[in-house]
């Protein structure tokens, strides 16, 4: 029995911390090119910025501390404000 679903990306809602490089930030990519809306998040605002405009499409970049609960809780609250509710 096969126990993989397929499911399609398009237009599901990713975020993503510390994706503003390395792993994170391939993974993002990896993400908009199945079609999804991806928010990356990244300590450094102007890093996580950054790759946001070199992904493109409807990516944002945030800043966040997932270190301080206030600060990732922000973090979502704009990431559901700007593409509605997170999927992955």
């Amino acid at each position: 029995m096969n126990s993989t679903i397929n499911r399609s990306l398009s237009d599901q809602v990713v975020v993503i911390t510390g994706a503003g490089r390395g792993i994170g930030l391939a993974t993002a990519r990896e993400f908009v090119a199945a079609g999804a809306r991806v928010v990356i998040g990244d300590i450094d605002e102007d890093v996580a910025a950054k790759a946001a405009l070199q992904i493109g499409g409807d990516t944002v970049g945030l800043p966040v501390d997932v270190a301080d609960r206030a600060s990732y809780a922000d973090f979502l609250n704009h990431a559901t404000q700007r593409h509605g509710p997170v999927d992955v």
